[in-house]
This record gives structure tokens, C-alpha cells and sequence, in this order.
């Protein structure tokens, strides 16, 4: 059982390896297939319009084998991808290799994965989530996961999550507004 943490519940930086000198493609004892996560605690959902999940974070990863994405359970459920229709900014780009071709926990999972356009390296972005869209609603408790899972062999830098909020939008009253005053 969580304890109930205030909307802008921040969590630490994480950071999901992703290595390159290790590991065997092939399979058995050398194989380094596996997930990372870091699960927030639950987090009451408070009335208002637009709930957003907003986080940076750096992805450079084996391309389509190795990456990471974002999971929310909504009142208890199982954590279940957030699909890249609920970001308004900076969504998910691909969808993992699928199994047997992948080894990775993700197989087949929409995510982050990659480099900057063919470069070694990655850079610092932020996306945003439309948690309403991800089917959250206000007074119900959520949890939000963020998985990195890689294969059995090859990878770059990884994935690096930081400054993760929960937050919402609250509407601007003019209270001594007159006729042909601007908002």
C-alpha cells in the first residue's frame, strides 16, 4: 500500500542502462535481457481541466530493440502503456521489435527508443501526457510506471527520466471584469 502523494509528486532521476560491451545475442548465460523500472506512488487525481504527466528525459538506445516507455495503472488496474494518442507533445516514436527477433521485456511495446538521427548520442526532451486521454479521471488514484527494457546484447547510453509532475490547469476568473475587457 502507497501512501497518497500530493499532485506535483516528483520523483528522483532515473536512469535505465543500456550497455554496450556486454551480453550475448545468441542467448543463454550471457544474455542480458531485462527491465528497469521506477513506479511512483499513488497519486490522487484532482478535479480540474487538463490533467497532465509532464517529464524530461534522454534516449539513446539500440534502435527498435532496446528502449523505454511509460505506464499508468488508473485505481488499482495493471499498468498498461500510455498510447502515443494521449501525449501532446513529444510522444513515442516506434514500436519495439516484437519477440522471438527481440528479446527485450518491451518486445513489441510502443516507446522511446534510439538516437538523434543516426548520431551515438541523444538530448534532453520533454513530453507532455493528456492524462484524461491516457484514461485517467479526477478522484481516482494513479500510478505511473517508467520501464527501460533492452535485449540480449548491443546498446548505447540508455534512458534517462527526470523532473516528472503531476499537474493540472486551473481556468483564470477576472473577477472585476466589465464589458469589452480582454482575457
Amino acid at each position: 500500500d502507497d501512501p497518497e502523494a500530493t499532485p506535483a509528486q516528483l520523483l528522483k532521476v532515473v536512469k535505465g542502462p543500456d550497455p554496450a560491451d556486454v551480453g550475448s545475442c545468441t542467448g543463454g548465460a550471457e544474455d542480458v535481457s531485462s527491465r528497469d523500472s521506477i513506479t511512483s506512488p499513488a497519486i490522487k487525481l484532482p478535479a480540474g481541466p487538463s490533467p497532465r504527466l509532464s517529464f524530461e528525459h534522454y534516449v539513446a538506445t539500440e534502435y527498435g530493440y532496446d528502449g523505454g516507455n511509460v505506464k499508468i495503472s488508473i485505481g488499482g488496474k495493471p499498468f498498461e502503456v500510455i498510447p502515443t494518442k494521449a501525449y501532446v507533445f513529444n510522444a513515442p516514436g516506434a514500436t519495439m521489435e516484437p519477440a522471438p527477433g527481440n528479446t527485450s521485456p518491451l518486445a513489441g511495446e510502443e516507446g522511446f527508443t534510439g538516437t538523434d538521427g543516426g548520431e551515438n548520442n541523444g538530448s534532453w526532451g520533454t513530453s507532455i501526457v493528456d492524462l484524461k486521454k491516457a484514461g485517467a479521471t479526477p478522484g481516482k488514484n494513479i500510478r505511473i510506471r517508467f520501464d527501460m527494457g533492452r535485449d540480449g546484447c548491443g546498446g548505447l547510453d540508455g534512458w534517462y527520466v527526470d523532473n516528472v509532475e503531476v499537474s493540472i490547469c486551473k481556468a483564470k476568473t477576472l473577477t472585476n471584469a466589465k464589458p469589452g475587457d480582454r482575457v
